[in-house]
């Protein structure tokens, strides 16, 4: 029987596999079964590498922060209103369908990688640094076609004198797998 159960399960992951990644975030509240392959790791790497090229659509926010969807390719061309559920955030960059997203209002700011399909985030945090203290940048890298996992860039600067005609920099690297930041 357990043979049986196994290969259901691999028969419903390679089915799974076919279908376009909204489907799967409503798919995952079919059963527990479900939700474990759909969540897997592995499972989310093989999706992407099936589906490389996403449709191409938008999440554009207006200056009252209100978020819209638009994908060109449908056939109704609507703005349709869109919840991004970190609160009080800012877009700073997008890269295949994630968005990295600044929390504009606690101090300490916060940083938090945001899956536009899954509407899931996780909250970075960026290492404190005595020399160099302002941020000159951040984006985020992320190639599902090389690896599953996701790169954030920081460029920081030190604080100059006044009268300092350069400025030095430093680059970090956030690493997904480790969840720690590398100079």
């Amino acid at each position: 029987m357990a043979g049986i159960f196994l290969l259901n399960q691999d028969v419903v992951a390679v089915i799974l596999l076919h279908l376009p990644a909204k489907s799967l975030t409503r798919f995952k509240l079919v059963c527990k079964q479900w939700l474990s392959i759909i969540s897997a790791q592995q499972f989310c790497h093989l999706h992407t590498l099936r589906h490389p090229k996403p449709l191409p659509s938008l999440i554009l926010r207006t200056h009252t922060s209100h978020c819209f969807y638009f994908n060109p390719v449908s056939s109704s061309h609507k703005l349709v209103p869109y919840t991004i559920t970190v609160p009080n955030s800012k877009i700073l960059n997008s890269c295949s369908g994630l968005l990295l997203l600044q929390s504009v209002h606690p101090d300490p700011v916060e940083y938090h990688v945001y899956n536009s399909t899954t509407k899931q985030s996780r909250t970075i945090s960026l290492t404190l640094s005595e020399d160099f203290k302002k941020i000159m940048g951040l984006t985020l890298a992320f190639d599902p076609s090389k690896s599953p996992h996701y790169k954030i860039v920081c460029v920081r600067a030190k604080m100059k004198p006044p009268s300092a005609r350069e400025r030095h920099c430093q680059i970090e690297v956030f690493n997904f797998q480790s969840f720690t930041w590398r100079v």
